[in-house]
């Protein structure tokens, strides 16, 4: 991933820093208000209108095959309810390759470190990095509330 995994500058226009897609009624955007660590982070608003999937802030990244550690910080704020946001990491050309998904953030939470272990497979040359929320079959299923993300990285691991 680009060392802006911390939000700290704004999206450069290059294939491979964070893509900030608009989708409708939400609002994605670079927020100074509490960061996990340094002056910014990523801040999501979900209005409360629709049952939503969303996966509008994404990252590309070339990636040798082998071990990797995943990390990031996320705080939410009245996610309303049963699908949260996540991240899911897959393989840019087949998903049927790699799909990842970590835990999901819901209701309130302070900032939090989430950690997670993958294995790029031989014939992965690119994988992408998406903030995502999955529709809810439930009947109340109209998502609103605020996600923040922080210190977005993907790491390789010794051998």
């Amino acid at each position: 991933l680009s060392r802006r995994g911390d939000f700290e500058s704004q999206p450069a226009a290059t294939p491979f820093d964070w893509k900030i897609r608009p989708v409708e009624g939400v609002e994605a955007v670079r927020d100074s208000a509490a960061p996990y660590s340094g002056q910014w982070s990523l801040r999501i608003r979900f209005p409360g209108t629709a049952n939503l999937a969303y996966s509008g802030v994404s990252q590309m990244a070339v990636l040798p095959p082998g071990a990797y550690r995943f990390q990031a910080c996320v705080r939410t704020d009245s996610i309303t309810t049963d699908e949260g946001i996540r991240f899911r990491i897959v393989d840019a050309e087949a998903p049927a390759r790699l799909d990842l998904k970590t835990g999901q953030f819901t209701g309130t939470t302070a900032w939090t470190r989430i950690e997670q272990r993958l294995v790029v497979p031989q014939k992965t040359r690119m994988v992408q990095v998406q903030v995502v929320r999955q529709p809810s079959m439930n009947f109340d299923n109209k998502v609103g509330g605020t996600a923040w993300i922080d210190g977005v990285k993907l790491t390789r691991m010794a051998s």
